[in-house]
């Protein structure tokens, strides 16, 4: 019972700490450029995971080297993924972004599988809980709706500007499913979870880095404190939500962890909201709680056509809600 408890507060901590992620980045982003805010992001965590695996990930490392074509895509797959949600967090709110990068992922693995991108965890959802999938992404249509329309709550938006914001986080949950299905591939090679960590953020640490030195901005007028600051918490932002994932779907079940996880997008508007970052608004209330019940409803009718045996350490059934928001845990031997 304990260590049941202890996975439904990892969870929670786990929609948390993906909110106030969303919510300081957004925050951020009056301060920092895009490439600024990703520079200190990953490559913090560049650092301190690269540092670890160099020091001691030797057999890991071994394993990365022999999976090198995996690495690339990893990174590459990262690198446009990323971009794109920091892009879209610097448009619209970030329960709006929240909710079309979760809303999409589900359908999107479906669409990597017809085309032939998929792990051995993965397991083709049924007629009803794809409905659900594309009643998601039904739901995404009609955020876009919202934002573009001005009823979102976000004050003078553009409505190409939120159309765009939209769009490149439902294209952030695409890329991303696409690095969660070459991540559980590369766990299947006995890869660590905290290895793909180590590795992952090389080439948008890169990118951000040439950026900054063709381009120097606001980062560069800060303190050496207070970059140290706030890379600090950037490694807690960033890697919290995926450990605390990990711990509560390791101690609970994939059915209770996609259920807990569809409470995601409200958290966010209602951190957003209680700080006044943007005044909740109606619409998006409804759309986020519609979303919210069919995500619910899609992990439930996903559990129940789930093998018996997937037991309480299984992955998240591929197309789950889950499954496209954080690395699988690592094997065991």
């Amino acid at each position: 019972m304990r260590r049941f408890r202890l996975g439904v507060a990892s969870l929670l901590g786990f929609v948390a700490a993906q909110a106030v992620r969303d919510v300081y980045l957004r925050h951020l982003f009056g301060n920092l450029g895009l490439f600024d805010v990703a520079l200190i992001a990953f490559g913090t965590v560049a650092a301190v995971f690269g540092f670890g695996l160099a020091v001691f990930g030797g057999r890991q490392i071994r394993l990365l080297r022999a999976a090198w074509r995996e690495v690339i895509a990893v990174n590459v797959t990262t690198l446009v993924a990323w971009l794109s949600y920091f892009g879209a967090l610097r448009l619209v709110e970030p329960a709006a972004v929240n909710l079309a990068f979760s809303g999409i992922a589900p359908a999107a693995v479906a669409f990597w599988g017809v085309l032939g991108l998929r792990s051995g965890a993965d397991s083709r959802a049924g007629r009803l809980e794809a409905s659900l999938h594309w009643a998601l992404v039904g739901a995404v249509v009609a955020l876009a709706v919202i934002v573009s329309s001005g009823r979102s709550g976000f004050p003078g938006l553009d409505p190409m500007a939120g159309l765009a914001g939209v769009a490149l986080a439902s294209f952030s949950g695409i890329v991303i499913a696409a690095e969660s299905i070459i991540s559980k591939r590369m766990n299947e090679l006995d890869v660590s979870a905290l290895s793909i960590v180590s590795v992952r953020f090389s080439l948008v640490t890169a990118i951000a880095a040439l950026m900054v030195a063709r381009a120097p901005g606001a980062l560069l007028r800060l303190s050496a404190a207070t970059i140290a600051e706030e890379s600090l918490i950037f490694l807690v932002i960033l890697v919290g939500p995926i450990y605390l994932g990990q711990v509560g779907l390791k101690l609970t079940d994939p059915l209770l962890s996609n259920v807990i996880s569809a409470i995601g997008p409200i958290t966010t508007l209602a951190l957003q909201s209680t700080v006044g970052v943007v005044p909740l608004s109606p619409a998006m209330l409804i759309v986020t709680a519609l979303y919210a019940i069919a995500a619910i409803a899609a992990a439930i009718v996903g559990a129940g056509a789930s093998k018996p045996e997937a037991g309480p350490s299984g992955v998240p059934r591929a197309g789950s809600v889950l499954a496209c928001e954080r690395l699988p845990p690592p094997r065991s031997g």
